[in-house]
């Protein structure tokens, strides 16, 4: 099972692991994006480090970088509680389908409970079958409303 840290990205070596894995994700997502994303803000370590709210995770097997996440916490005014949010998560190519992603999902529940969070969220692209399947396989289900008739869609608007 790999082995996973939570970490703020106080070391020069976290920071070297947690971009390299940031950066084969984006690429990823650029390959299947309408318009490519831009690179990868110089700032963002400084930025992630800045706020207690963000988490980062990074998944390990036999000492190599092999995949990450980044969550952050919300609040649900339903439940008057915090939510954390997988904001990305992404596993390096050479390690797919060797339980890093569920070892980053095991890790961020508990985070989440450490945290006193009544739930998890996520956004998945609909077209990216292994990851909705494994979250599937690990709990997370769609949104629908009461009666289950409609699901719930996440937008966005730049600003």
């Amino acid at each position: 099972m790999p082995d996973v840290k939570v970490t703020q990205l106080n070391t020069p070596e976290e920071i070297t692991d947690f971009n390299a894995l940031f950066s084969e994700y984006t690429h990823r997502i650029d390959t299947l994006a309408e318009s490519p994303t831009t690179d990868i803000p110089s700032n963002l370590v400084e930025e992630i480090r800045r706020r207690a709210d963000v988490v980062v995770f990074l998944a390990y097997k036999k000492d190599k970088p092999a995949g990450f996440a980044v969550a952050i916490e919300g609040f649900s005014t339903f439940r008057a509680l915090p939510v954390l949010n997988i904001h990305d998560l992404g596993v390096s190519a050479g390690s797919q389908k060797q339980g890093v992603g569920t070892a980053l999902l095991q890790a961020i529940g508990e985070e989440a409970k450490k945290r006193g969070c009544c739930k998890l969220s996520l956004e998945v692209y609909e077209h990216n079958a292994d990851a909705f399947n494994l979250y599937q396989a690990k709990g997370f289900s769609t949104l629908t409303g009461n009666d289950g008739s409609e699901r719930t869609l996440f937008m966005v608007k730049q600003v």
